[in-house]
């Protein structure tokens, strides 16, 4: 990474639960330097629980692929469950006395979480049994971003995705919408990245002011395994439609839709800072359509 030139500097490797692993003075540096391998003594400071248990569907089956998510109050941690059994090591932090889990189904066309179940962190070992990953696919998340791409639809909880944004605000009297996502899980490694700028409420044609990017890893849509559509600058092909603003602290609801042209990509990197591809050869046009529900945040 980049650091100051001819500066000195202290290296920290900070653990969940804001331990420090590792801490040195490092440089001044004049030129490019390998640190080389850092060793370091991981401590458990807090509770390890050891849980059991399934992922099972709508019909009490085991799921084929899953995702199991652990809540507490140092936020969430996230494991890729394949054929529905699950066991998994929990480590919390000083002064936390439960934490929940819950489950999505990967093969399902919402990455949405089911029924949470709490445990206690001192129960050494748990044995959760079922644990559905089953939801009312009427009901729609607080704030989420449903794609359709080529009529195959999927829908993404904001809220319980790791590395995303979302919100909505009025500057100057004009609507300023940022949906940001990035899933990096094996089963869904999808980045979204939307930005207008200057909107009103109703239809808003011919936005010259935007960034339109949705890059799939996992062949989630039916074009191909790797797949990119989206514009940067002049995304004069978009009608971004705003349905309803509400007040600071509701909701911004909208669609927006567009013909693009979807491209094969070869896949590089997905984090949460950034996703890096290379285009391959073009697919061709197709309509791609995004709803969204975020937040107003001004």
């Amino acid at each position: 990474g980049l650091v100051p030139q001819d500066e000195e500097l202290i290296i920290k490797l900070i653990d969940r639960c804001g331990g420090i692993l590792f801490q040195d003075d490092i440089g001044p540096f004049d030129s490019d330097t390998d640190l080389e391998t850092i060793l370091f003594n991981i401590v458990v400071d807090g509770q390890l629980t050891s849980i059991q248990g399934t992922l099972v569907d709508c019909d009490n089956l085991p799921v084929e692929n899953g995702i199991l998510k652990v809540t507490s109050d140092d936020g969430n941690e996230f494991f890729f469950i394949e054929d529905g059994d699950f066991s998994v090591a929990i480590n919390t932090c000083p002064g936390t006395s439960s934490f929940t889990i819950s489950g999505s189904n990967a093969d399902a066309s919402q990455t949405i979480f089911g029924d949470e179940v709490e445990v206690g962190v001192f129960d050494i070992s748990a044995d959760v049994g079922d644990v559905t990953t089953c939801v009312d696919p009427s009901v729609l998340p607080d704030t989420y971003v449903k794609v359709t791409l080529n009529g195959d639809s999927r829908i993404w909880d904001l809220e319980e995705i790791s590395g995303g944004e979302s919100f909505a605000q009025i500057t100057q009297n004009d609507l300023e919408l940022f949906i940001r996502m990035r899933t990096i899980f094996p089963f869904d490694s999808t980045s979204i990245n939307l930005g207008f700028f200057n909107l009103m409420e109703g239809q808003n044609d011919m936005v010259d002011q935007g960034t339109f990017g949705i890059v799939n890893f996992n062949g989630l849509f039916n074009l191909g395994e790797n797949v990119s559509v989206g514009c940067v600058g002049i995304c004069d092909k978009i009608n971004v439609f705003v349905e309803d603003i509400g007040d600071v602290g509701g909701y911004v609801t909208g669609t927006i839709s567009s013909e693009l042209e979807a491209v094969n990509v070869e896949f590089i990197s997905i984090t949460p800072g950034g996703v890096s591809f290379y285009p391959l050869e073009p697919i061709g046009d197709y309509l791609i359509e995004v709803e969204f529900r975020v937040l107003r945040t001004q």
